[in-house]
Parts: structure tokens; sequence; C-alpha cells
């Protein structure tokens, strides 16, 4: 049997809570894209249920703790089609517990912990290079193009870090447009939302305009054209980042 969810978090963990449901025995796949079933033409969609989402994540909490749960939630936000390892993991988390730690050295284990890495690397990269930019309507707009679905990660660190002490008033959003979602805050709380479609003509204010300008002045001024090195650059950050850096001026 295919099980095939919304390619959500939550979609994911009630697909596991339904393949325990009908016993782990009939599971074949799980995929949260729909194929052409299974050999036999057999595919269960499964709908996102927040009940039975939290059930199994409280479980799993429970029974593996929380760096455990971290690993699970980072991994797949690893953009890399991992749901049979994200599957065998949570299994053996159950079968385990808390044991699963000295478990490292396992290739299962060490996938997870590799995948879980590369989401947190590139959330952490981009906690550095998010450059907002104020909207003629005086929003503050940031758009984002990451390899994996780190929006989630960095959010927090905008939200509660920067935006709490200085900003916590303003309306902003964080735009990843490739995969057609932004985190939205309105001045009290983030939803996380998807945008269908993006407006080519984003008009900023007109102070906007002008800070972006002296910001690449000063960028240009400051540099030292001798020591002008982009293979060093783009061995800090690679250029596939670069497009939505103010002081890059929109390189790709």
């Amino acid at each position: 049997m295919k099980y095939v969810y919304d390619g959500t978090f939550a979609g994911f963990l009630s697909a596991v809570y339904r393949i325990y449901h009908d016993g782990t025995g009939q599971m074949g796949s799980i995929s949260a894209s729909r194929g052409s079933g299974d050999l036999f033409g057999e595919e269960t969609e499964v709908a996102t249920d927040i009940n039975h989402a939290e059930t199994v994540a409280d479980a799993f909490l429970k029974s593996c703790g929380t760096a455990a749960f971290r690993w699970l939630y980072r991994a797949f936000l690893c953009d890399d089609d991992s749901e049979e390892y994200l599957f065998d993991y949570v299994r053996r988390g159950f079968k385990w517990g808390k044991s699963i730690y000295t478990h490292q050295g396992e290739v299962w284990m060490w996938e997870i912990l590799r995948r879980s890495q590369i989401a947190g690397n590139e959330a952490e990269k981009f906690k550095g290079i998010v450059r907002f930019s104020e909207l003629a309507e005086g929003m503050l707009y940031a758009p984002i193009h990451p390899t994996h679905h780190v929006l989630p990660l960095i959010v927090r660190h905008f939200q509660k870090r920067l935006f709490q002490k200085r900003l916590s008033c303003e309306e902003w959003a964080i735009h990843d447009v490739g995969r057609h979602v932004a985190a939205y805050y309105d001045g009290k709380q983030v939803t996380i939302v998807r945008v269908e479609s993006l407006k080519t003509d984003i008009a900023y204010s007109q102070d906007e305009e002008g800070f972006q300008q002296l910001w690449r002045d000063y960028y240009r001024h400051m540099a030292i054209r001798e020591r002008n090195n982009p293979t060093a650059q783009r061995s800090f950050l690679p250029k596939k980042y670069w497009a939505y850096l103010t002081e890059m001026g929109g390189k790709t």
C-alpha cells in the first residue's frame, strides 16, 4: 500500500498514525505526491488530521525525547524525498525509546542526522542573509529561495530575537518564492500562508529605494578592489544565495 499525504509535517505524522492504525505490515511506501500507485495500483490518500498528528508527536516525544524529535522535524524539512527514512526512524524510536541515541553510528540514524544537519545549516545561513525591504504600503518584505524548507526554522529568530524589541509592531513577511509559502507577521503573531502568485511589479517605498542604493554604494566603496576574491565569497556563501542580497545588486 502506498500512503500519500499533503507534504506538510502534520500530514506526514497523520500518515504515520494511519499506517499504525492499518498495521505497519500494510505499508509499501509513503510519499508527499501522487504517483501511479504500487504494483497492484493500491494508493491511499491520507487527509491531514491535527489530532492524529499531535498524538504521534506527543507519543514520540514521550518515548524518545526532545532532541530526537528535533532531528525528525529538521530531517523532514530537508527537501530530498526522505519519507521512508523518516518513517523507519519513527518506527525504531517507538521500539527503542531513548536508547535510540546509542545508534548514531548506524546508517539509518546517520541519514536522519545528516538530513537534519543540512536543513539546520542552511537555516543558520539565512538568519544572516535575509534582507527586508519596505513596500509602498509600509509592510516589510523579504524574498528568499532556499534549497530546503527552512522557513519554519528561521521565523522564530526574526520574531523573538530581532523584532520583539525593535520592530514588534511592524507588519512583515518572509516569502519562500520557490515553495509559494510565506511567514506573515501581523504585529501580533506569525502565520505560515500559501502564496499562489507574486506580482512581478512589487512597489517599494521611496525611502526604501534610496536606502538600497546607499547600501550598494557603501558596499562598493568600502570594498578593497585588490582583495576582491569571488571564489572565497562563494566558499562562504554560495552564489545561489546572492540573488536577494541588496549589496550584491541581485546577482545570480
